[in-house]
C-alpha cells in the first residue's frame, strides 16, 4: 500500500471511529430520555392512583351518609305510620263520642 492509500484508509478509520462514538452519544441520550419518560409516566401513575384512591375514598363516606340517611327516613315513616294509626285511633273514639260527617253533632 501507498502512503496515500494508508492516509486514506487511516481517515476513513477515524471518520468511521467518530461516527461509532456519536452514535454512542445519541444512544446514550435515548435511553436517557426513555429513562426519564419512565419515572415521570410512573409519577404520572401514581398520582393517579392516588386520586383514584381518594376518590373511592369519598365514595364510601358518601355511602355511609346515605345509608345513614335511608335508616333516619325509614324510622321516620315508621313513626309517621305509628302515628296515623294513633290518630285513626282517636278519630274513631271522636266519632263516637261526638259523631260523624261534616260538622260535630253536640247532642250530650
Amino acid at each position: 500500500m501507498t502512503k496515500k492509500e494508508l492516509d486514506a484508509q487511516a481517515k476513513m478509520l477515524s471518520e468511521s471511529q467518530q461516527k461509532f462514538v456519536n452514535t454512542v452519544y445519541m444512544m446514550c441520550d435515548a435511553v436517557e430520555a426513555l429513562k426519564e419518560y419512565i419515572h415521570s409516566f410512573q409519577d404520572a401513575m401514581a398520582a393517579q392512583r392516588a386520586v383514584m384512591d381518594s376518590c373511592g375514598e369519598e365514595f364510601k363516606a358518601a355511602n355511609e351518609t346515605f345509608q345513614a340517611a335511608m335508616k333516619v327516613f325509614a324510622e321516620g315513616f315508621v313513626t309517621v305510620g305509628e302515628n296515623t294509626q294513633k290518630l285513626d285511633k282517636f278519630i274513631v273514639k271522636m266519632e263516637a263520642y261526638f259523631g260523624s260527617g261534616t260538622g260535630l253533632e253536640y247532642d250530650n
